[in-house]
């Protein structure tokens, strides 16, 4: 019996791990261009740039066949327990080996496969390519869009992450998903920012969202973020379809790493720990400014004491993001912190605000 490239490819996914795998059309996504107009400046710096080629797969490959995709499950066990010490949250999807690299290994061996077998043309990406993820994913039949703005899939459910293959074979595709989210809502109560809302998502209020943005971030918007460095699990962890955890988290120190820790590195030893997770591509002055809203929103006296070290650092961005967190905690001892830092800063935007702050 002749081999086929979808059964090469169904065991290829049985033996790699991957919790969900589908294929679909290359067909044009028209029905995507009014939303990703709408997002254009929102999602800036995330994704490509040119919309005409997130919605037309044969912009990337003219001879576009099918696209196949595959899902690989993170869902995991927090099994920590707080030691009482000053420390933050990166979300599970952002512990180990960074998925982007993990997915292309295997989908550049899975190219290799159908090139050897079958001549194909392949071009694979993980959260790197033009096209929108989620949307392959859905016409993949894999799973369906939940209220959470997740794709939820049949065995991995929304704690999941996607790569596919663009290719010019013609193949078999997959039955469409029939499941729809229920009216559980627990994602939509749980959100501490009410990002989620019944029909809509904000991405503007959430906290994933905001932890990966490269600008100074507003009061509001650092209180938002709780204690997270990087991401947000809320609506992953409440989400009944991902209740079937892979693996267990027990280092407290890979979930909820000492604020102190974070802020005293330097770029190397920043790359040397976190640079093969997910959360390494935004580098260390992202992740230290979340750290320093961190502090603010943790308002102690301890905290205080961080953030009066970081008045004076050379980064303008790390020092304003210092001085907002020094307001948010709402101590006189972060009052008299920015009297005193307000003499010898010379930032005229940050001298003006801790001017507005300090005079009321």
């Amino acid at each position: 019996m002749k081999t086929t490239a979808e059964s090469i490819i169904n065991e290829f996914a049985i033996e790699n791990g991957f919790s969900d795998v589908g294929i679909c059309s290359a067909e044009d996504f028209e029905d995507l261009r009014q939303s990703l107009t709408n997002t254009e400046d929102t999602l800036l710096g995330f994704v490509e740039k040119d919309i005409e080629k997130r919605i037309s797969p044969r912009l990337t490959m003219p001879n576009a066949k099918s696209i196949i995709v595959v899902a690989k499950g993170y869902s995991k066990n927090v099994l920590v327990q707080s030691d009482g010490k000053l420390r933050g949250y990166i979300s599970i999807g952002a512990i180990g080996e960074d998925y982007h690299i993990f997915m292309k290994r295997k989908l550049s061996e899975l190219e290799r496969l159908l090139i050897t077998e079958f001549n194909a043309e392949c071009m694979s990406f993980a959260d790197t390519g033009p096209l929108v993820d989620r949307a392959v994913a859905i016409r993949s039949g894999i799973g369906y869009k939940g209220k959470n703005g997740n794709v939820i899939t049949k065995n991995g459910g929304s704690a999941v992450f996607f790569g596919y293959i663009i290719t010019n074979l013609h193949l078999k595709f997959s039955e469409k998903s029939n499941f729809h989210c229920s009216n559980c809502n627990k994602c939509i109560n749980a959100c501490p920012t009410g990002a989620i809302g019944v029909g809509e998502f904000n991405i503007e209020k959430c906290i994933s969202y905001l932890t990966q943005q490269k600008r100074l971030l507003t009061r509001d918007e650092m209180k938002l973020i709780g204690l997270n460095l990087y991401g947000c699990d809320v609506c992953q962890i409440t989400c009944k379809n991902n209740q079937k955890p892979l693996e267990d988290v027990t280092v407290l120190d890979d979930i909820m790493p000492l604020i102190e820790d974070i802020l005293n590195m330097t770029n190397s030893t920043f790359k040397k720990r976190f640079g093969a997770t997910a959360m390494g591509w935004r580098g260390a002055t992202v992740i230290k400014r979340n750290a320093l809203a961190v502090l603010g929103n943790i308002g102690t006296e301890e905290s205080i004491i961080l953030l009066g070290k970081y008045l004076k650092n050379e980064n303008a961005l790390l020092r304003h993001t210092a001085v907002r967190a020094l307001m948010n905690t709402g101590l006189n001892s972060g009052q008299a912190l920015l009297k005193s830092c307000y003499q010898y800063e010379e930032n005229k935007a940050i001298k003006d605000e801790i001017f507005n702050c300090i005079r009321r």
